[in-house]
């Protein structure tokens, strides 16, 4: 059986518009703070952002909890780390463990059942995603969908949006975002990266945050950090927002398909580079808690709900403890 896939606007070559060099330079293309790969300056053609210092709030925990290697009071009170995980600053609290080996069964959900958006790098074999397929189980969940590069291993159980072509990979990340939702208008979504894992058996995702996005447009630099100062002055001053969050942390997001594709889409006429998921997460005033990111960095250790990793990270040790968390193929994978 052929796979499915929804149509999206792309160009007879099979490329998006988006490879294309712009008439504009100035031309939009919004930023998804949770790809990595902006490593490389640019040239400061933006405008610089006068952004006003804001308080820091306490961080409600979530059951996410990410402690350093430190000689503080809070690390002298961290799990230790079990086995030959050691080894490579790899983590599961005692606490986890038990926890994941007590709950059986797949959870039942609390609210509307979701489908999956997980928008997928470049990459044939791209193990981490086979691995965050499997983590599925954890979450009550409709149907599952790809926007992007489709690996030749994932099984016509998931339906295939045609993506970005950039090779570009943080414009890709961005893209792939807003194609996917203007091809599923009408449904309610998680989206997800190729990158994330939900580690233990929960009902539903709500909306996280990471604060408030004027500390982070103060404490970001370079071309990544001018991302989030244009994000910050489109939504306070173009749109009159209130002190609006920044929503760029390494989980699932909650969102409406529609809302989020007109948000974004809305953004990109304003010419500058921003931040996706705070755009759509502020438009759409899905508010949400304050929680610590679970992208894993050397020296911390990391508990709870969800689990991120890097390429670099997962070929350091964290490939071994993610295919233990979830050993049994999903229905997403070709047999």
């Amino acid at each position: 059986m052929a796979k499915k896939k929804a149509s999206t606007d792309v160009t007879e070559d099979g490329s998006a518009e988006l490879d294309q060099e712009p008439a504009n330079p100035r031309q939009a293309v919004v930023l998804d703070a949770t790809v990595d790969e902006l490593v490389e300056e640019q040239p400061d053609t933006l405008d610089r952002v006068e952004v006003p210092e804001v308080p820091v709030e306490p961080i409600i925990p979530l059951n996410l909890r990410v402690e350093s290697d430190s000689s503080s009071s809070d690390a002298s009170d961290a799990p230790a780390p079990k086995g030959k995980a050691a080894d490579h600053n790899v983590h599961m609290a005692d606490w986890q463990q038990d926890e994941m080996a007590s709950k059986k069964g797949k959870p039942k959900a609390k609210g509307e059942v979701r489908d999956i958006l997980y928008r997928v790098r470049m990459g044939k074999v791209n193990e981490p995603l086979r691995y965050s397929l499997r983590s599925l189980q954890n979450i009550p969940h409709g149907e599952v969908f790809i926007v992007g590069y489709m690996p030749p291993w994932v099984s016509d159980e998931v339906t295939h949006i045609e993506g970005a072509k950039t090779t570009i990979k943080w414009r890709a990340g961005a893209e792939q975002f807003r194609l996917g939702c203007e091809a599923l208008r009408g449904r309610k979504l998680y989206l997800v990266d190729d990158d994330m894992f939900i580690v233990n058996p929960i009902e539903e995702i709500g909306p996280m945050h990471a604060g408030p996005l004027a500390n982070a447009a103060m404490n970001k630099i370079g071309a990544y950090g001018r991302t989030f100062k244009s994000t910050f002055e489109y939504l306070a001053e173009v749109l009159g927002m209130d002190n609006p969050l920044s929503y760029e942390r390494h989980v699932p997001m909650p969102l409406d398909a529609s809302e989020a594709a007109d948000a974004i889409t809305e953004a990109q006429k304003w010419g500058r580079t921003l931040q996706a998921r705070s755009i759509y997460g502020n438009v759409a005033g899905i508010g949400g808690e304050r929680v610590q990111d679970v992208k894993y960095r050397p020296g911390q250790h990391i508990a709870g709900d969800f689990l991120s990793v890097d390429q670099a990270t997962w070929a350091r040790g964290w490939a071994r403890a993610v295919k233990a968390m979830f050993p049994k193929p999903s229905r997403y994978e070709r047999r």
